[in-house]
């Protein structure tokens, strides 16, 4: 895919305000994509580089992006930024200095989707005295070969601000109706997962795999409606509030949530599930004495 297809397709996105639509647009695209293009699409749809679970991070700023785009756009970078503060995006501000550009690339080549995370993922991997002048030098490659449309929304990913009102509920919806299969399955193979990109991926390929997906180590699951308690007074609240039917529910870590414990509060009883812990079973009862 293009990632000039995808400009214009975040641009029609932008552009409505029905949440079906925008699922119905994505669903409509997804067939479409090669194996290796979904992963990619799905992360950038919903304003992301890398997976939920990762770690990796692209490690640039607002003004190292001014400096590559002034430089490929012929400006000063105080002319950028007072366009931006004016604009109020950067996005928009970097479209119209692409637009208005003073000099041409004489090698300028189309940007697909792969190029772009593959630049992506060598700025993310980049460290040491040279990390910045060598992220400054891949977003120059960016921006040379982008077209202004381009430019809006690479620059609105690489600040991790795509703006255009997609969210992770419509990306998952479409991914079912894409496949034809249930939502269910795909909520399932994102908890474990936590990577919508891969899920897509799988459900592309052999969407009965979705139901056989794993845990893996050293890739955090999605703890769905977890609510995080903090403290001996909270947990005793809780208890308390589920004095009528005597019982709760409560995600936990792969740890016993006991030693997670300063103490255990009078009148509740903890008691782990069995180890290892399928996907519904994630839980820990607490139990009101």
């Amino acid at each position: 895919m293009l990632f000039s297809e995808f400009a214009l397709l975040c641009e029609k996105i932008e552009a409505l305000a029905s949440r079906l639509e925008m699922r119905d647009l994505i669903a409509d695209l997804l067939p479409g994509l090669t194996p290796d293009d979904l992963p990619i699409f799905v992360r950038f749809i919903r304003g992301l580089i890398f997976p939920d679970w990762s770690s990796a991070h692209l490690g640039i700023g607002p003004t190292l992006l001014y400096d590559a785009v002034a430089y490929v756009a012929g400006w000063k970078r105080s002319e950028v930024i007072a366009l931006v503060n004016r604009t109020g995006d950067a996005g928009l501000a970097v479209e119209h200095l692409l637009k208005e550009k003073t000099q041409m690339s004489l090698f300028a080549e189309e940007l697909t989707l792969g190029d772009v995370y593959a630049t992506f993922l060598r700025m993310a991997d980049i460290a040491g005295a040279q990390s910045q002048k060598e992220k400054l030098r891949n977003a120059k490659l960016l921006y040379s070969n982008a077209s202004p449309l381009d430019g809006r929304y690479l620059t609105r990913l690489m600040l991790e601000e795509l703006r255009i009102g997609v969210g992770e509920g419509s990306v998952r919806d479409a991914i079912a109706i894409a496949f034809q299969v249930s939502s269910d399955s795909v909520n399932r193979a994102h908890q474990v997962m936590n990577d919508l990109g891969e899920v897509a991926r799988i459900a592309s390929v052999d969407p009965d795999a979705l139901l056989n997906v794993k845990i893996e180590l050293f890739r955090p699951v999605k703890m769905m409606l977890a609510q995080g308690g903090r403290s001996r007074r909270w947990l005793q609240a809780q208890a308390r509030s589920v004095q009528s039917t005597n019982m709760m529910a409560a995600g936990s870590s792969f740890t016993n949530p006991a030693t997670m414990l300063p103490s255990t509060p009078a009148g509740l009883k903890i008691s782990p599930l069995h180890f290892p812990m399928s996907l519904n079973s994630s839980q820990t009862s607490f139990q009101a004495m």
